[in-house]
């Protein structure tokens, strides 16, 4: 019993500092973004994340982009980073981003070429048992 309540509350602690990067990274723009998951789903659901460009020099702004994963329950983090791999490049494409999976749990989003720095935040998971980590 002493096991599990020790694991209960990891999985509260790594939550919260996901919350916390997450408050970070709104604050600030990147051109380089790092999505990390942890765990294996104990549900089926939807995570859903959000891009937003910074405006450009002349105070012009694109307006945010949401890309929602479709996760089925007993997904492991490998896959779900695989299926936020396909998602985030479906929705933005390859000429101003490359969107890459590396060590099976990460995803990284990085722009390209004349591509403005931005943010990316996770708006809402709906998927019990991972830990969603976003930084830059």
């Amino acid at each position: 019993m002493k096991t599990r309540k020790y694991i209960v509350i990891l999985s509260l602690l790594l939550a919260f500092c996901g919350a916390v990067s997450l408050a970070i990274a709104d604050d600030h723009w990147s051109d380089d973004w790092k999505i990390t998951y942890m765990g294996k789903a104990k549900s089926t659901g939807k995570i859903s994340f959000q891009l937003t460009f910074e405006a450009g020099e002349d105070g012009t702004a694109v307006d945010p982009v949401t890309i929602d994963v479709l996760v089925s329950d007993k997904a492991t983090d490998n896959e779900i980073a695989e299926l936020t791999t396909n998602n985030i490049g479906a929705v933005l494409g390859e000429d101003g981003f490359k969107i890459s999976q590396s060590w099976g749990e990460n995803v990284v989003v990085k722009a390209r070429g004349d591509t403005p720095d931005f943010s990316l935040e996770l708006v809402n998971s709906s998927v019990q048992g991972i830990s969603i980590v976003i930084n830059d």
